[in-house]
């Protein structure tokens, strides 16, 4: 919906929203582990491309995924982001190797075909409709490229308000039926789905060592399916062996 859009482009250019974002979320052990969890499993589909195939990372946010693939030796890593601050922060992380544009993730100005694959993390839980955001990313994306996303499968704060408000407004989760039908309706197939993180990523930076420790045996042991979060790696059209 255009108004939450909006609130969300709001809150997300706002310089000490920006400041303090990887601090918050990532600073901790429990923080360093879900960003070790989020990227390492969108780095497991990205690292099947050739290191000059294009990607583009949106929203690029602070520039944390653009930064693991150029260290990985991709040569054609595009970031985008409608956040001035965050475009700011990325480039002072990562540098002239990145390329850097303002978009809007719903309507960019990119031609069509123009990536090997798009990634977008931390994002879709932003929104309530799945469709509009995929039909774009699919749109600059090459036949039989990849399209790399992840979703909240749960999360309390999808319902309690109090913990809505300071990080930025609602958010939303969406069950794997939902986005099998989306996939469907775009003519997505599906390479691979991984759930990670037992408990919502926010959680992990309250956990104390031995806490995150437990936490960890529990992922290792209990079924996936009582996980939060799931990673998506899906096709556009044909796939790379047929062009």
């Amino acid at each position: 919906m255009p108004g939450s859009r909006t609130v969300k482009q709001d809150y997300y250019s706002q310089s000490d929203v920006v400041a303090g974002y990887d601090d918050w979320r990532f600073r901790s052990a429990g923080g360093r582990y879900v960003d070790q969890c989020e990227q390492g499993r969108a780095l497991f589909w990205l690292n099947f491309l050739q290191p000059h195939e294009k990607i583009l990372d949106m929203p690029v946010g602070t520039g944390r995924l653009a930064h693991s693939l150029l260290q990985q030796g991709f040569t054609a890593v595009a970031g985008a982001d409608f956040s001035p601050a965050m475009l700011e922060a990325s480039a002072k992380r990562c540098g002239p190797q990145l390329t850097l544009s303002r978009q809007d993730a719903f309507a960019t100005h990119f031609p069509d075909d123009t990536f090997a694959a798009v990634v977008s993390l931390r994002f879709t839980f932003h929104h309530e409709e799945l469709l509009p955001l995929l039909q774009e990313l699919t749109r600059i994306t090459q036949p039989g490229g990849l399209v790399v996303f992840d979703t909240l499968r749960w999360t309390p704060r999808s319902w309690l308000g109090w913990l809505q408000k300071p990080f930025g407004g609602r958010i939303w989760s969406h069950n794997e039926a939902q986005v099998h039908r989306v996939l469907a309706e775009l003519g997505l197939t599906i390479d691979g789905m991984d759930r990670i993180l037992l408990f919502p990523s926010f959680a992990y930076r309250f956990f104390p060592a031995p806490i995150l420790r437990f936490v960890q045996t529990l992922e290792r042991y209990l079924p996936p399916i009582l996980r939060s979060k799931a990673v998506w790696a899906v096709r556009k059209g044909a796939t790379r062996d047929q062009q």
